[in-house]
């Protein structure tokens, strides 16, 4: 395959008798991924499931969703990682999102019952994905019960579409909720980076294939690859200063990532 967790607890309380329940807020899930493994619950409830993801290892990682449809299992998905080309089409790319080393990342992706893996398919300086090194664990998500969570109020809305993002209104500097959406086309990720001073897109992108040296950006956090109709919600908090949205997604076409095709965004936050 090419490169490129139990859920919310809900609650609901009458505050008073003849009221509808209070709609309960997704708590944050924890996971931990780490030089080569990701730590999370096996199993969750269908929701509006927040995950909050701190990287412990000295590599960045992805904590990535995949969801396996047709029956497949996370042994089904084990054997497609050691397969060359393009992924099967029971394979469903829902999201996640990615940490540095030291550094969390959190995101709320809606999740229906089924079978999903976890995956890391950031290479190594020797080029291996992450997967093939073991990064990947199963999960399974179970029939909801009670009342789920309701979507979080996003002020800005990110379109990923082929090869672009649609961003509804320039970010500023503060705490933000982006509503990313995957538009029809190729699945695509959004790997958004804060640039060190004096740093470009093209910068990090050349570091990116060799992994030398210390990386010309402060932070990365993002969505990862989502196929055309799911949507994640990334919660950032943005300092002034200039940033950039990255896809290495490959392309469908031509198995090159899609920052080739012209899939890169750099931007001033003030």
């Amino acid at each position: 395959m090419s490169r490129n967790a139990a859920a919310s607890a809900l609650a609901a309380a009458v505050i008073a008798s003849g009221c509808a329940p209070a709609t309960p807020k997704a708590s944050p899930i924890n996971v931990t991924v780490a030089d080569y493994s990701i730590t999370a619950p096996a199993t969750v409830p269908a929701s509006m499931t927040k995950f909050h993801v701190v990287n412990t290892g000295k590599e960045p990682h992805q904590a990535a969703l995949v969801r396996l449809d047709s029956g497949k299992t996370y042994a089904d998905f084990q054997a497609a990682l050691k397969v060359q080309g393009p992924p099967p089409a029971w394979i469903v790319w829902v999201g996640g999102t990615l940490a540095a080393p030291g550094d969390s990342s959190d995101v709320i992706v809606p999740l229906e019952p089924g079978n999903y893996a976890w995956y890391c398919l950031i290479p190594s300086p020797d080029k291996i994905p992450h997967a093939m090194k073991g990064m990947s664990a199963a999960l399974t998500v179970t029939a909801a019960t009670g009342t789920a969570p309701a979507a979080p109020a996003a002020d800005v809305d990110v379109t990923m579409r082929d090869y672009q993002w649609d961003v509804s209104t320039p970010i500023t500097a503060g705490a933000h909720t982006l509503k990313i959406t995957s538009a029809p086309g190729q699945p695509h990720e959004t790997v958004l980076v804060r640039l060190a001073p004096g740093k470009t897109a093209q910068d990090f992108l050349a570091w990116a294939g060799a992994m030398q040296g210390p990386p010309p950006v402060e932070s990365v956090t993002g969505v990862a690859a989502m196929q055309a109709g799911q949507v994640n919600y990334l919660t950032a908090n943005f300092k002034a200063g200039n940033y950039a949205f990255v896809c290495f997604q490959p392309d469908a076409k031509d198995g090159q990532p899609h920052f080739l095709h012209g899939m890169v965004k750099e931007f001033a936050v003030q």
